[in-house]
């Protein structure tokens, strides 16, 4: 896994939903979630600054970040990650307003784009949830691919596996 990665895509619930399907595969203890709108890139420097031998693997999420006009710092930390931390950056688009990718001069980063999702790449993102293929299949048909419903659901299902015996 890449130290920094660019989750984008124009629809808000599946860029979250990818995030999180990074997070349940990286598998961390700590996650920081920052947002542009509330703070510019530099507040992170305190969270991206060295980590120690004891801490534990750690991830700054910093969404909407085409918000933020702070490229070259971004392109720097891309260029100069602190081990022990994934840096993920959310987006609407993959590029900036200039044209150029999130952070060009750098090949370390792993680009996810959520903007044009397939029938077939939405069943793999419910498969990596652990539904099993025969719901998939029901999901998909039954919401002719409309993501945000499809979204929804696992959201419930997850609300409503996580309920204790015996309802609420």
């Amino acid at each position: 896994m890449r130290s920094v990665i660019v989750v984008s895509g124009r629809n808000e619930s599946l860029v979250r939903y990818c995030t999180d399907v990074l997070l349940s595969r990286i598998g961390v203890a700590q996650v920081i979630r920052v947002d542009a709108s509330d703070a510019p890139f530099k507040s992170l420097t305190t969270e991206l600054g060295a980590s120690s031998v004891f801490d534990e693997h750690k991830v700054i999420i910093f969404d909407n970040a085409q918000k933020s006009i702070e490229f070259h710092e971004m392109e720097w930390y891309a260029s100069y990650p602190t081990p022990g931390i994934t840096l993920i950056l959310t987006a609407n688009n993959i590029r900036r307003s200039d044209g150029e990718r999130w952070i060009p001069s750098s090949s370390k980063v792993l680009y996810i784009d959520c903007a044009n999702i397939t029938e077939d790449s939405l069943h793999e993102f419910l498969r990596l949830s652990g539904i099993p293929d025969s719901d998939i299949v029901w999901l998909i048909d039954y919401f002719a691919g409309d993501i945000d419903d499809v979204i929804r659901i696992i959201e419930l299902c997850r609300v409503f596996k996580n309920l204790p015996a015996g309802g609420v």
